[in-house]
């Protein structure tokens, strides 16, 4: 079943750890509008980001740095 998330926004955070890649990976396919944040792994994160410009449709829309207390 796929679900269409065309012009949806979705923010996934911890987005450079294993479930959240995939997270991200599974909401840009569907075409929602993806943001991420991660803690780390920077170079993860950008890869990320061009994987899902890539995607036919794919829009990203923000990338964030969190750090933690």
């Amino acid at each position: 079943m796929q679900i269409d998330l065309t012009g949806k926004n979705a923010v996934v955070t911890g987005a450079t750890g294993d479930l959240g890649r995939t997270m991200v990976r599974s909401l840009a396919k569907c075409g929602a509008n993806v943001g991420i944040c991660y803690a780390s792994q920077k170079d993860f994160a950008q890869a990320l980001q061009e994987e899902i410009e890539a995607l036919p449709g794919g829009e990203f829309i923000h990338r964030c740095w969190q750090c933690g207390s």
